[in-house]
């Protein structure tokens, strides 16, 4: 009876748990991406403003100086006063346009700073969600029983010999290079060019190490998705394009 409850009880907190971490996240990013898209429009809009600045400030200047050349009776734009008035209105316009870029800058870098926050705010919530619900733990567990039981130890010994034959490869041309160089056998350019050969062949991967994958065909429909397998070793594979579960084994011959 009280493992009924532990179990009814468990799952209600576990539901809780999720549900309290999809909202938390799901405000989060809901902001994230309304900062992005605030900071988008207001890009925009700052460059319109830009323009209508520059556009009414010539104008603006225009019109003044006119204005002061009808007043004063000028009629040459070298007059001091008319220079005088260009000046201050053109100082007055780059002054506008400096101020708002200051602005514009100003904002940009606190929203920055603030979506980075957010950011970092994501990280931490998504990693305390990891660690309530032990997700790393979970995962590993999936992964290492959905694959069969005998994934990794086939990835281990797969990769043992593996080295272990290359290095026994190697280890056979370094004997094989002192007993030439015992009978003076370098001297012989086709024998020293026999020799670099198997050197070349040996760590482009041209050995017999070839024959210990074997690769994984479906039998029911006959597809190969790029898995391998260690020849003659345990199998259990699931088939990706027809979900056929293939069992097999441990063989002592080496058939795919």
């Amino acid at each position: 009876m009280l493992g009924l409850f532990k179990r009814v009880f468990g799952r209600r907190e576990d539901t809780s748990l999720v549900d309290r971490y999809t909202k938390e996240l799901t405000e989060i990013t809901g902001s994230i991406h309304a900062l992005e898209a605030k900071s988008s429009d207001n890009e925009a809009r700052v460059k319109h403003l830009q323009r209508q600045l520059t556009f009414y400030g010539v104008a603006f200047c225009v019109l003044r100086v006119s204005y002061v050349m009808v007043n004063s009776g000028v009629h040459t734009l070298y007059d001091r006063t008319v220079l005088l008035n260009v000046v201050v209105c053109m100082l007055g316009v780059v002054c506008a346009k400096l101020g708002l870029g200051r602005v514009d800058e100003y904002v940009r870098h606190r929203r920055i700073v603030r979506i980075d926050e957010l950011r970092s705010q994501h990280a931490a919530r998504l990693e305390a969600f990891k660690k309530d619900t032990d997700f790393n733990l979970t995962s590993s567990i999936i992964k290492r029983f959905s694959s069969g039981a005998n994934e990794s130890d086939d990835i281990v010994l797969l990769l043992d010999d593996e080295i272990r034959g290359k290095y026994e490869e190697l280890d056979d041309l370094k004997t094989e290079l002192i007993a030439l160089e015992k009978n003076d056998k370098l001297k012989d350019a086709k024998e020293r060019d026999k020799w670099f050969d198997k050197i070349i062949n040996s760590l482009a991967g041209d050995s017999d190490l070839g024959h210990r994958y074997a690769a994984i065909q479906c039998g029911k429909c006959q597809q190969f998705t790029g898995c391998y397998r260690l020849a003659g070793g345990p199998l259990h594979y699931k088939c990706a394009n027809c979900d056929e579960v293939i069992e097999e084994p441990a063989t002592t011959t080496g058939s795919g």
